[in-house]
C-alpha cells in the first residue's frame, strides 16, 4: 500500500510577553561590574538548580555569587548547549553585556490551592530572557518571559505569567538593591507624607511597573451599597479594560455622596474609630514582589493624595494605578464586607498578568539578539582595517601585472613584425618578467609588514589599555604578574617576601612595572627566539622610551654571597628542589629612588623567567687587583 506523503499542516502561533521587568541596581557601595557578575552568577546557579537531572557542561559550572569578587566580567563566557532545552550566554567584556536565553517546551500542568491554573499545551514554549547591561557607573536588569502557542488556545488555557525563581533571588540581595523606581522589596511602602506622594506621581511617569494602594478601612463608616469595580483616568491616559480581563459589568458608584466626611469618606455621625486594613496585605506583597509595588494609604492622607495625584479616595478602596507609559489608568476596588474576598482575588489575578502583552521599554537592556549582533558587529570592526590593507596590495599587484601584460603584448606584435629584433626583444621579455617577481616579492614583502604593523599597533593598544590596570604599591605587585605574565614570569617565593617588604615612596613604580614587563616580554621572547635583538631594543624604545641591560651575575659573586644570589627552585636527584643560582640581572637608574636591579634566571625547560630577588641591589664581590 502506498504511503501517504501529504505534509503535515504546521499550526499557526502566536507570540507574546508574558512577565516583564526591567530594573536598576541602587546600591553605590557596590562597583556596577560587580553587580553585574552577582546577577550572571546568579542565573547560571539557578540554571544548574533547573538542570540536576542532566549533564551539566563545564560551561555553565561557574563560581557561585558569593564568590563574584574572584570572578572578572571576561570570565563569563559566551556559550551555547541544547539538550531537548536551548540555553544560550553571551558576554562582551568591552560593552559590559552579559544576556541569557532559554528556550523550553511547555511539559507541565500546573495547580495552585487544589485547583488547576494552567494547563500544559503541545506546541507551546517558553522564552526567558535575562540580561545585565552597565552603563556608566550603573548596572540595568531586564527580564522577559515571551511565550509561543498555538493560535486556537482557548482563554483558559492561555499563559499565565511565569516568573522565574531567580528574581526574588536578584531582588533580595542588597548587594545589587534592585529598583524600578522603589526598591523591589517584600513590603508595603507607606504613603505617609505630601513628599512620598509627589514621589508616586513622579515614579509612575519614568518606571513601567504599576502601583497598588491600600486605603485604610474605619469600621464604624458602614455603608450599603451594591459592588461593581470603579474606573477612571488621570488626565492624558487611558483606563484598565478590566471587563476584558474579568468579564465583568463596570459602573459607576456614588459612594461619595453616601460618605459626606471630607478625604476619609466617613459620615459625619460617626465616631471616630481607630483605622484597620481589611485585606492580608502580607499575603499580597509576598505572592506579587517585583510584580507590582505595594502602598498603604492612613486616613489621614486622603486629602493630600487626593490633591496631588487627583484621584478621589474613599473609605477602605484599594486603587490600582497605571504606569503613565502604559496608560496612566486608575482602577478602583471599593470595600464592602460582602466583596472583600472578590475585590482581593481580582486583584490578586489583575496584579500577576498586568504586564502581559505590555510594549515594556527596556532602556539599556541588550536581550539575546542584541547582544549577539554587537558581538557580530565587533568581530566585523577588528577584521576591517587588516582586510582593508591586504585589498589594496591585492589591487596594486593585479595592477601591475596589468601594466606588464600590457607592455608583452606590444613587444609581441613588433618581434612578429621585426625578426632582426627578435634576440633583443626576447632579452626585455625576461627582464620584465624579473621585474614583475621583483615586484610580487616586494608586494609580499609590504603585505607582510603590514600585518606586523596591525600585530604591532593591537600590541600597543593592548599595553596602553593594561597601564591603567598597573599595581600602585608594590604589595599589589606579585598578584598583577601572576596575572598579566602567566606562562612567561613568575615570581619565587623569595621575591615575592622581599617585594612585600618595600613601600611605594622609595621606589619609581612606573620603572619598576617596566623592568619587569620588558623581562616578561621583549627579553622573554628575545630567549625564545622569537624576535632578535635589534627587534628586542626598538621595542623597548618605542614601548618604554628607555633602555634596560641585563647582564650576567658573576660566578665570583654567586659563590660569595650564595645566600643572596641563590634560590631552591630545579628539582634536585632526590626529587626535591635544590639551590639554584640568579646567573642573570636587570639594572636601570643609579640614583636612589629610581635604582632598580632584578635578579633572576631562566628556565629553558618552561620557557619562564623566574625572579628570585627585586628591587634592590645585592653584594658584588670586588676583584683584588
Amino acid at each position: 500500500m502506498a504511503r501517504n506523503s501529504t505534509p503535515r499542516i504546521l499550526l499557526k502561533s502566536v507570540r507574546y510577553p508574558t512577565y516583564q521587568l526591567y530594573a536598576i541596581a541602587s546600591n553605590a557601595a557596590e562597583s556596577a561590574e560587580n553587580q553585574l557578575i552577582i546577577g550572571a552568577l546568579s542565573v547560571l546557579e539557578w540554571l544548574r538548580t533547573k538542570f540536576r537531572e542532566f549533564e551539566i557542561p563545564e560551561s555553565f559550572q561557574s563560581p557561585s555569587p558569593e564568590q563574584y569578587a574572584d570572578v572578572s566580567i571576561s570570565d563569563l563566557k559566551s556559550e551555547h548547549i541544547d539538550c531537548g532545552y536551548t540555553v544560550e550566554t553571551v558576554c562582551i567584556p568591552d560593552e559590559k553585556v552579559w544576556s541569557f536565553r532559554l528556550i523550553e517546551p511547555d511539559l507541565s500542568t500546573r495547580w495552585e490551592a487544589g485547583e488547576e491554573i494552567s494547563t500544559a499545551i503541545p506546541g507551546r514554549v517558553f522564552e526567558t530572557n535575562i540580561a545585565f547591561h552597565v552603563v556608566g557607573k550603573s548596572m540595568y536588569m531586564g527580564v522577559n518571559i515571551i511565550v509561543s502557542e498555538p493560535e486556537n488556545t482557548d482563554e483558559k488555557n492561555q499563559a499565565i505569567v511565569l516568573r522565574p525563581a531567580v528574581v526574588p533571588v536578584l531582588t533580595s540581595n542588597p548587594k545589587l538593591g534592585l529598583s524600578a523606581g522603589y526598591l523591589l522589596e517584600n513590603r508595603l511602602w507607606e504613603l505617609n507624607s505630601k513628599e512620598r506622594h509627589k514621589q508616586l506621581r513622579e515614579n509612575l511617569k519614568k518606571w513601567m511597573i504599576p502601583a497598588v494602594v491600600f486605603c485604610d478601612y474605619i469600621p464604624e463608616a458602614k455603608v450599603e451599597k451594591d459592588y461593581t469595580p470603579k474606573f477612571e483616568v488621570v488626565p492624558g491616559g487611558s483606563p484598565i479594560d478590566l471587563a476584558q480581563m474579568f468579564k465583568q459589568p463596570r459602573t459607576s458608584l456614588n459612594l461619595s455622596q453616601q460618605l459626606q466626611a471630607s478625604g476619609s469618606g466617613l459620615r459625619n455621625d460617626a465616631p471616630i474609630a481607630k483605622p484597620q486594613m481589611p485585606y492580608d496585605t502580607e499575603v499580597f506583597t509576598r505572592a506579587r514582589h517585583a510584580y507590582v509595588h505595594s502602598f498603604h494609604l492612613p486616613s489621614e492622607q486622603f486629602d493630600a493624595f487626593s490633591k496631588i495625584l487627583h484621584i478621589e479616595v474613599h473609605n477602605g478602596d484599594v486603587i490600582f494605578l497605571e504606569p503613565y507609559e502604559l496608560g496612566a489608568g486608575v482602577l478602583r476596588y471599593e470595600y464592602s464586607e460582602s466583596n472583600k474576598d472578590e475585590n482581593f482575588s481580582a486583584l490578586m489575578a489583575l496584579s500577576r498578568d498586568y504586564l502581559r502583552e505590555k510594549a515594556v521599554k527596556f532602556e539599556n537592556i541588550v536581550f539575546l539578539s542584541g547582544a549577539k549582533i554587537m558581538l557580530s558587529e565587533q568581530y566585523k570592526q577588528a577584521n576591517l582595517s587588516t582586510d582593508d590593507t591586504i585589498k589594496v596590495y591585492e589591487e596594486r599587484i593585479q595592477a601591475l601585472c596589468n601594466e606588464h601584460k600590457n607592455e608583452l603584448m606590444e613587444r609581441n606584435d613588433k618581434i612578429q613584425q621585426q625578426a632582426n629584433k627578435i634576440t633583443r626583444l626576447k632579452n626585455q621579455l625576461d627582464d620584465v618578467v624579473s621585474q614583475i617577481e621583483d615586484i610580487k616579492k616586494q608586494a609580499a614583502e609590504e603585505v607582510s609588514e603590514a600585518h606586523n604593523s596591525v600585530n604591532a599597533m593591537v600590541e600597543r593598544m593592548e599595553y596602553l589599555e593594561s597601564l591603567s590596570r598597573r599595581p600602585k604599591t608594590p604589595q599589589e605587585i606579585p598578584e598583577w604578574v601572576q596575572e598579566r605574565f602567566a606562562g612567561r614570569l613568575e615570581f619565587h617565593q623569595r621575591a615575592v617576601k622581599l617585594i612585600q617588604g618595600v613601600s611605594a615612596s622609595e621606589i619609581d613604580m612606573q620603572l619598576l612595572c617596566d623592568a619587569i614587563e620588558y623581562l616578561a616580554m621583549e627579553y622573554r621572547d628575545l630567549k625564545t627566539g622569537n624576535i632578535n635583538w635589534e627587534d628586542a631594543s626598538k621595542k623597548c624604545a618605542e614601548k618604554y622610551d628607555r633602555p634596560f641591560e641585563v647582564t650576567g651575575c658573576g660566578a665570583t659573586s654567586i659563590e660569595m654571597y650564595s645566600s643572596q644570589y641563590k634560590i631552591k627552585y630545579k628539582t634536585g636527584y632526590k626529587g626535591k628542589p635544590v639551590e639554584t643560582p640568579l646567573n642573570e640581572h636587570l639594572k636601570v637608574g643609579k640614583t636612589a629612588g629610581n635604582l632598580i636591579r632584578i635578579y633572576f634566571l631562566y628556565d629553558d625547560e618552561r620557557k619562564m623567567i623566574i625572579v628570585g630577588s627585586l628591587p634592590y641591589h645585592l653584594k658584588v664581590a670586588q676583584i683584588q687587583a
